[in-house]
């Protein structure tokens, strides 16, 4: 009897010890959005949110360079960073461990506009560890971009008039062509897949998840579905241990010697 009840038992204790590694917690980053004129600061935001105290990450940031130069990094906790020109290393260390649940900014980075155009802010994340110093799973890295308008484009009204027949009708075809290009396409961003943009670059929604998106969502219902899986097998050994042990006592009271 005693075999009978420590062999369920030893298993589900080691189902029980597999669920803090199946439920790992991932930490997921993503570099912000910024534009400006030439000649001028602009600053991206490095996000992070997730389930652990984030206690160490080293990020390394690729850029054009032609576009934009690196000027400095600052944040609320401590960092070190060194740039090559287009690569920038940056190193993020909190003693305490930042709590990411909510979503947190852990550093921001300045750049200085060279030139009009556009630059993407792509980056890989190592060394990532809690507050303990251990390890934590990078899930989705979300690539950020910097635009930069030329300085000299300006808008110079034009003074009021009548305006002729010839001209409405020119107006009125400009407009119906800006509509045209203001519908939604998709991107031909690889990193972006799914997502519907505007040709100025707005975005207007997803019809479908990216494979980022579908991680996060796998990650969110991971801890949902081992829990609920550990609750039915712990309900199945319960019945078959009370089966087992009715059977038990049924073959003893049969066994056992009547009375004189």
């Amino acid at each position: 009897m005693k075999r009978l009840i420590a062999l369920p038992l030893s298993l589900l204790l080691l189902l029980f010890c597999l669920i803090p590694v199946l439920a790992e917690a991932t930490v997921s980053f993503a570099a912000q959005n910024g534009s400006s004129s030439r000649n001028r600061s602009v600053a991206v935001d490095i996000t992070a949110k997730g389930d652990a105290a984030l206690g160490a990450v080293t990020v390394t940031l690729n850029y054009n360079r032609s576009v934009i130069s690196y000027r400095s990094v600052k944040s609320d906790d401590e960092v070190k960073a060194n740039d090559s020109g287009g690569c920038c290393k940056v190193i993020y260390l909190c003693k305490n461990g930042r709590q990411l649940k909510n979503g947190a900014t852990l550093f921001t980075v300045i750049f200085r506009t060279v030139a009009s155009g556009t630059s993407d802010i792509t980056y890989t994340v190592a060394e990532c560890t809690d507050s303990n110093a251990k390890l934590i799973s990078v899930g989705a890295c979300d690539a950020g971009r910097v635009e930069v308008r030329s300085s000299k484009a300006r808008f110079t009204p034009k003074k009021a008039g009548k305006t002729s027949g010839k001209a409405q009708s020119s107006r009125t075809a400009r407009s119906q062509k800006n509509k045209a290009s203001s519908s939604p396409e998709r991107s031909g961003n690889p990193a972006d897949p799914g997502k519907y943009i505007s040709r100025d670059g707005d975005r207007l929604g997803a019809v479908d998840m990216t494979p980022s998106e579908a991680k996060k969502e796998f990650d969110a219902t991971l801890p949902l579905l081992v829990t609920g899986f550990s609750a039915v097998i712990l309900a199945l050994l319960c019945f078959w241990l009370g089966q087992k042990f009715h059977q038990y006592r049924a073959r003893k009271k049969e066994t056992k010697v009547p009375e004189e």
